[in-house]
């Protein structure tokens, strides 16, 4: 969906680059100037592992062009709050999925900030197919967010109408 999204906003050439399957061919270009756009769920987070955090944060460092943040934000300890807080305030861009995420957004100095709904909405819906599943999976929403949480699956519910959904919902630190 990203990079749908990316191709229709005029960029002639998109590189993947991702932890198990390490392209150089895009790390060379990040370093030429091409932008850097990190996305999809939450990237920013130590919670569960530092390791992604830390590799976003070394590709980042490295980018050369403009940087977009494009999915969650947090949960973050203390030290990965430190840690990000410098990628936030350069990023020229920040897509944040929900309140949570925008909150800490601005706590930790981005300027450019937004509320935005995820890239993977915009992917067409699957052809239905009498008595299909469909799986969700969310992570447990703030106390504040569960009203919108709950409406925003009723409209899924009601977009695809299968005659059966599993919802499955995540820890709220992962």
């Amino acid at each position: 969906a990203m990079k749908k999204a990316l191709l229709c906003r005029g960029y002639k050439h998109v590189y993947l680059l991702s932890l198990k399957h390490i392209s150089f061919t895009a790390f060379k270009k990040l370093r030429q100037g091409y932008d850097l756009i990190l996305g999809g769920g939450n990237l920013l987070q130590d919670k569960t592992s530092r390791r992604s955090l830390c590799f976003y944060l070394f590709i980042a460092k490295r980018a050369r062009g403009r940087t977009e943040i494009h999915g969650g934000i947090g949960p973050l300890t203390y030290k990965g709050e430190r840690l990000c807080a410098p990628l936030l305030q350069k990023a020229e861009k920040i897509l944040c999925r929900t309140p949570s995420d925008l909150t800490i957004a601005t706590r930790l100095g981005a300027k450019n900030a937004i509320l935005s709904a995820d890239a993977a909405l915009s992917l067409p819906y699957p052809p239905k197919e009498k008595g299909e599943s469909i799986l969700l999976a969310f992570k447990t929403p703030a106390r504040e967010e569960i009203p919108t949480a709950l409406a925003f699956i009723l409209s899924l519910c009601r977009t695809f109408g299968r005659e059966r959904f599993l919802i499955f919902v995540m820890h709220p630190d992962d």
